[in-house]
């Protein structure tokens, strides 16, 4: 999340000079918090209500950046320590770059950008291995080394023949039942994609569940085999759902599982759905069973080495423009 250009209305003539740029201590917490809601006047305020407690479960002091002015916080950049699970026998750390944002009265004067520079310098420092960040304003960051990436995704018209499927796998309940959460943790640790994230029983309850209820998600668990969540996106298509994620075990229990999603959406009256990754396990062309297959992809997250070698941080790259690997929607900071 980001909020870095406007029109530039300073009233008062910028000293450089009386610009402090440090770490903000747990004690600043709350003015980090004031400044993201004014600064993101559309986003609901309780994400950043559980913004240090939940959404950043390994937090250490000093992850938020600030440049002050006259004593006034102005601009932040905040650094989410993401762990996904090890990789080619490599443990890897990836610092998402979240709350990019400045004073309307300040943009314009390299705040946001000397805070980023920081950001690295610290990353690079504490032995983050890469960073992700999401953005439509590419050139801000671009400058800064990183590299916007083309992530594949796709869209299935689908059969309305499917519908007289019988079966007793679809049970589909509201996201806002879901009591079981210690379950569905341990199908999430237990069935691992390629540079998934780690997530606490707590961050899964209280940051991943709250992006999926604020979605109206539903859910299908099959009981120790796995999950899929049918999500509702904002600024997308009316007649489209999207599989925000899905985790299985076993190449039987995807087919059943994305089958029963197509399905599931079929009977909400949605005639398109949406899949962010490939499957895990069956070829993607079983997208062709559900529906006329559409594929394409969507520009708006960047990606940048900082203590990999090149050979590493290509292969890591591929596996995410691939479809491969995901950073789940809800794992989003």
């Amino acid at each position: 999340m980001e909020r870095t250009n406007g029109a530039d209305d300073r009233t008062f003539q910028f000293n450089n000079e009386s610009v402090i740029y440090r770490p903000l201590t747990t004690n600043e917490q709350e003015a980090a918090l004031t400044h993201w809601r004014s600064n993101f006047p559309a986003t609901k305020p309780d994400f950043f209500d559980r913004y240090y407690s939940c959404a950043s479960p390994t937090y250490v002091e000093g992850d938020t950046l600030g440049a002050f002015y006259e004593g006034s916080l102005v601009s932040t950049v905040h650094i989410c320590r993401l762990k996904p699970h090890q990789w080619n026998d490599d443990t890897l750390l990836c610092g998402g770059i979240a709350n990019v944002s400045t004073v309307s009265a300040y943009r314009c004067h390299g705040l946001s950008r000397h805070l980023l520079t920081l950001a690295i310098d610290k990353m690079t420092k504490e032995g983050f291995h890469y960073s992700l960040l999401g953005t439509d304003k590419y050139s801000h960051y671009a400058a800064l080394g990183w590299e916007q990436m083309h992530l594949t995704y796709t869209i299935v018209e689908l059969d309305q023949n499917l519908l007289t499927t019988t079966s007793n796998i679809s049970k589909w309940i509201p996201f806002t039942s879901m009591t079981n959460f210690p379950d569905l943790s341990t199908l999430y640790e237990n069935n691992v994609r390629p540079l998934q994230f780690e997530r606490s029983p707590s961050y899964f309850e209280h940051w991943v569940g709250w992006n999926w209820r604020k979605s109206s998600a539903f859910i299908n668990v099959l009981q120790g085999k796995g999950y899929i969540v049918l999500s509702i996106l904002d600024n997308t298509d009316e007649k489209c759902l999207t599989v925000s994620e899905w985790k299985c075990e076993d190449e039987e229990t995807e087919k059943i599982l994305l089958k029963s999603a197509a399905v599931e959406a079929l009977k909400q009256n949605t005639t398109k759905l949406r899949f962010d990754a490939l499957p895990q396990y069956v070829n993607k062309q079983y997208f062709n069973e559900l529906g006329v297959v559409t594929n394409a992809t969507h520009d708006d997250s960047m990606i940048r080495n900082i203590n990999l070698s090149t050979e590493k941080y290509n292969q890591l790259k591929e596996l995410y423009t691939s479809g491969k690997s995901i950073c789940w929607r809800s794992d989003w900071f």
